[in-house]
């Protein structure tokens, strides 16, 4: 998706609205594919909430990465040092970063969740005390 957003960006001018316009598309983009995941493929059913602060926080994490990554392949040129194993490497580092990422989303959201819960427990059990 992020090459037809580039694609967009070009034809419409590459000014610095645009480019915030696309990173903003990007990032969305990116955070409804984690709460879709995050909802749906778990087995349990979370509030919407949960898995939307989640996913927010995962997007962003993986827009971080993402832009470290292509700063790391445009800059130091991994493919001239070390040829194709360079890029193996760069492909590899993205793969178990992206993993990371996700196992980590799926922590947060679940402690987001507990946490909620808690704080809902104990407001009841406040009130039914008084």
């Amino acid at each position: 998706m992020t090459p037809w957003l580039a694609a967009t960006a070009d034809r419409l001018g590459a000014g610095p609205l645009t480019q915030a316009a696309v990173q903003g598309a990007s990032y969305v983009l990116t955070l409804i594919i984690f709460a879709f995941n995050y909802r749906y493929l778990s087995d349990i059913r979370m509030a919407w909430r949960d898995v939307l602060r989640g996913a927010a926080i995962t997007a962003l994490l993986f827009a971080i990465g993402r832009h470290i990554i292509s700063l790391y392949l445009n800059r130091f040129g991994v493919g001239s040092a070390y040829g194709a194993a360079g890029s193996l490497i760069a492909v590899l580092l993205w793969v178990y970063y992206s993993a990371q990422i996700f196992f980590f989303g799926a922590e947060l959201i679940k402690v987001i969740a507990r946490e909620r819960v808690s704080r809902t427990r104990s407001k009841t059990n406040a009130a039914q005390d008084s």
